[in-house]
Parts: structure tokens; sequence; C-alpha cells
């Protein structure tokens, strides 16, 4: 079996595209406008994807409790990108030697943890 693609319902795809692409860093691999209100995009992620999804009929409420958690190579710079949007990025973390890592909430309320590895 393998592991096609991630679900983010976004309320607003621009917001979204912003956040995943210029902020994270996220390259687009498609983008589709299938009809009046309704538009979705797929961001690369190697050997899977997240497939951001919009349509004005569908309820976008995140579910508690789940994040997306993405490795960066500075968490100081995305930071500074992300405050600088005005993004609050939470206490930087280090549970373990050699790794740290912060939590931001996406335009949609996601919880996405950002994670360095030294």
């Amino acid at each position: 079996m393998k592991y096609l693609w991630t679900t983010i319902k976004v309320k607003n795809m621009e917001e979204s595209l912003h956040f995943y692409k210029d902020l994270l860093g996220l390259k687009v691999k498609d983008e589709k406008h299938v009809s009046e209100g309704f538009d979705l995009a797929f961001l690369d992620m190697g050997e899977s994807d997240i497939e951001l999804l919009c349509n004005e009929k569908m309820d976008c409420t995140i579910g508690s409790g789940v994040t997306i958690g993405f490795e960066v190579e500075s968490i100081e710079e995305v930071r500074t990108k992300l405050e600088k949007e005005g993004y609050e990025v939470g206490k930087e973390q280090s549970p373990e030697d050699g790794m740290k890592f912060v939590m931001v909430k996406d335009p949609n309320g996601l919880g996405v943890q950002l994670v360095e590895y030294r």
C-alpha cells in the first residue's frame, strides 16, 4: 500500500496557498478550478502530496488535535517569515537531542508542527 495524500479543507485557497507555498516553501504540483466556488491544489511532498480543497458548500471545520508536521532547515528562518505575516508561532521545544520544533496554526486553524533536526 502507498500513502497518496492528505486533504485539508480550506476556507480561502489564496490565503492557504500563500501559507504553504510562500511561507513554508512547498511546491505546487497541480492546481484546478473544478467549478464555481470549487478549487483544489496539490502540494508536492515527494512520495505523497497535500491536497488543499476549497469548496464554498463544504464544512471546513478542522478536527481538534489534528496536526501535520514538516521538517525545515531553519526554524528561525521560517518563524521570521510567519511572524512577519502575523502568525503566532509557539515556544520552541526540544523533546530529544538533535531535534527541536515549534507549533503554528495555518489560516484554517490546522496545527502545523515545524521540526528542525540538528
